[in-house]
């Protein structure tokens, strides 16, 4: 019987040899080495190698959280290289991080940023965003962003939550609001865009077809924006064939 062996590095710095049976390796090789390093690495894998991470203080109002919650959420995560399926995640928009916690016990410990390629939870797909992908005209910060469509083009939301305060006779008090940001990478240039106008804007040619678009399915921007830019860029692929 054919046994494969896999030795793995942990952030620790040790070792760990794995034995990987026939019937894992006879199907899609890769994808089964992985999803048995994940079961059996637990603990001591290299995804557990970031800073102890806090909650807020209670007396801030609102939440940082994406999908304003708290609570640790099964996703997926691209980190160091590696494929992670079935991790705890939460995503803290104010500082930008994501954040685990061990299998067994309560620590919580963001993942160091740079290493993340790309998350997904919630049905949201997560890409991290580094400002060298662009030319001098680019706009945007280096971080994750929601990566709502992925075609010729590719749109993005920057979701963030600003830390607000206002003071009165007694005491200050701070809360949580939501922003977001919109971004359209096209011809490798990411450009950002907060109206419909702004956005038709970067597509000169097909303005007015994209526009025609629009009124003849009865799409109103304003109302649902999400949903009407990737419909527009679908449309605007479509064009392009």
């Amino acid at each position: 019987m054919c046994l494969l062996l896999v030795t793995l590095i942990i952030f620790k710095g040790s070792a760990q040899q794995i034995t990987i049976p026939d019937s894992l390796v006879q199907k899609t090789a890769a994808q089964n080495i992985e999803a048995y390093f994940n079961k059996a690495i637990k603990q001591q894998s290299k995804l557990f190698n970031g800073a102890f991470y806090e909650f807020y203080l209670p007396r801030i109002t609102g939440s940082a959280y994406f999908k304003d919650s708290q609570e640790f959420t099964k996703g997926s995560v691209v980190y160091d290289g590696f494929l992670y399926e079935d991790v705890p995640l939460l995503y803290d928009l104010h500082r930008d991080l994501v954040v685990s916690v061990f299998y067994e016990g309560n620590f919580k410990f963001n993942l160091i940023s740079e290493k993340v390629t790309e998350f997904k939870i919630d049905n949201h797909h997560f890409v991290y965003l580094n400002k060298e992908l662009d030319s001098a005209k680019s706009v945007g910060k280096t971080g994750f962003y929601d990566r709502l469509y992925n075609g010729k083009i590719k749109i993005y939301s920057k979701r963030t939550k600003l830390l607000q305060e206002v003071n009165d006779s007694r005491y200050a008090r701070q809360f949580f609001v939501s922003k977001n940001f919109y971004y359209v990478e096209k011809d490798k240039t990411l450009y950002s865009f907060s109206k419909l106008g702004s956005f038709l804007s970067l597509f000169k040619n097909e303005k007015a077809e994209m526009r025609k678009y629009l009124k003849k399915n009865d799409i109103n921007f304003k109302d649902n924006p999400e949903h009407a830019m990737v419909l527009l860029a679908g449309y605007y692929d479509n064009l392009l064939k």
